[in-house]
């Protein structure tokens, strides 16, 4: 039987090692223009080199018999396990897992200093191929075993762990054939064990390059994504962006009843200074104004450009009058800031809005807008609020909590 097997005609096997090494180039070089454009893309460092190193081994196994033995057995397998040492490190790296790689490394080497002496000091064909599929097994391994933690609630995340840990067992299986068929004399001799697994080897490089590819495209569309709900010119959201984060405020707020409050924000004589001074010194206003007001604000305050010099302020969980404290502090650490740094008298105008679970976002936003319109037809440089009133009776009342000048008691 196994004669009958041996004779069957197999695909040459430098034939596939060379379709193995082309696919691993393409993949190096793919991966690696992804990266010089998304730089940010968390694992895309490590997979990148995995198959850049992936490649150089491949193209020492491919130099079998016309290279150095130390070059195409010793360097080219410890390059094979150090390009799926990256992949696992990648895959760390992208789920944001302990990056423990020490471990790992030190096995390398050890497998690399057994390649070394079963290879020069007495070439012994079986303990090689012993010491290849259990270290390629060890890290494919523990690449599966990653997935599978983070495969909770991601269908395709779990296939491929269960692919990799089918192959991880698969490595082994050269542990069981090469003691029934014998270690091959020539790498390249076309036979079933070996043809069986550079074709093996050659399926897997393309799936795990396909692999990697999606799992770094949702990634790159969140990346995409927040880069489109960013202001280029100050670095704080956009129009899109902040009114992205006012839906979402507004769906949290109806689900948790906990309070919302909004402030428009307008810079004062902000024209004045872009005609006097020209429109670069009215954008780095605007990035100062940026820079200050974040660093007075919580984490979950979003707060966004909202078209021209006005910025939209998200406050969750912040009644009005706990918003117009805030904005205080805000208006009045901008004015300081811009007197010290810059030797400009920049003032702000503020208009505050609490949200109603009955007030569409429309409304909301147009209440902000006329408390901030009353704060500058007032005379600028304060803040205004203005409650929610049911459609039949809009208007600005005056009290000491619905409605407070800047400076008055």
């Amino acid at each position: 039987m196994w004669h009958t097997l041996l004779a069957l005609p197999v695909i040459d096997n430098r034939t596939m090692l060379v379709c193995q090494l082309m696919v691993t180039a393409v993949y190096a070089v793919t991966f690696f223009g992804l990266g010089r454009l998304h730089p940010n893309l968390r694992g895309i460092k490590a997979i990148t080199l995995g198959f850049a190193t992936g490649f150089v081994a491949c193209l020492l196994l491919a130099m079998r018999g016309d290279i150095p033995t130390f070059l195409s057995v010793v360097v080219a397998n410890a390059l094979g396990f150090s390009a799926y040492a990256l992949f696992y490190r990648g895959v760390l790296i992208f789920y944001g897992s302990p990056v423990k790689m020490l471990p790992v490394w030190c096995g390398i080497g050890i497998a690399s200093v057994g390649l070394a002496i079963f290879s020069l000091g007495s070439d012994r064909i079986v303990a090689r191929i012993l010491i290849c599929s259990v270290v390629l097994s060890l890290i494919r391994g523990l690449t599966a075993v990653e997935l599978f933690r983070q495969a909770k609630g991601r269908p395709f995340v779990k296939g491929f762990a269960i692919w990799f840990a089918s192959i991880a067992i698969l490595s082994l299986n050269r542990v069981v054939l090469t003691p029934l068929f014998g270690a091959p004399s020539d790498f390249m001799r076309a036979d079933i064990i070996q043809s069986s697994n550079l074709a093996l080897s050659a399926i897997w490089v393309c799936m795990l390059g396909v692999f990697f590819l999606l799992m770094l495209c949702g990634e790159l569309v969140a990346v995409v994504e927040a880069q489109t709900d960013r202001d280029s010119l100050s670095g704080c959201l956009n129009r899109r962006g902040i009114e992205k984060c006012l839906t979402y405020e507004l769906k949290n707020m109806h689900r948790t009843h906990h309070k919302l409050s909004v402030a428009l924000i307008d810079i004062d004589t902000f024209k004045e200074i872009n005609d006097t001074r020209g429109h670069a010194a009215g954008d780095g206003v605007l990035r100062d104004l940026v820079s200050i007001v974040s660093e007075h604000l919580r984490p979950t305050d979003p707060f966004g450009r909202y078209g021209g010099d006005e910025f939209l302020l998200l406050l969750p969980r912040a009644s009005r009058e706990q918003a117009f404290i805030i904005a205080e502090r805000l208006r009045q650490a901008v004015t300081t800031a811009f007197e010290r740094d810059n030797r400009l008298a920049i003032t702000l105008s503020v208009g505050i809005a609490e949200a109603d679970s009955d007030e569409p976002l429309d409304s909301l936003l147009e209440r902000a807008d006329k408390a901030l319109y009353e704060a500058k037809r007032t005379g600028r440089n304060r803040t205004r609020s203005l409650p929610y009133v049911p459609p039949a009776a809009h208007q600005l009342t005056d009290g000491r909590a619905t409605l407070i000048a800047s400076g008055l008691s």
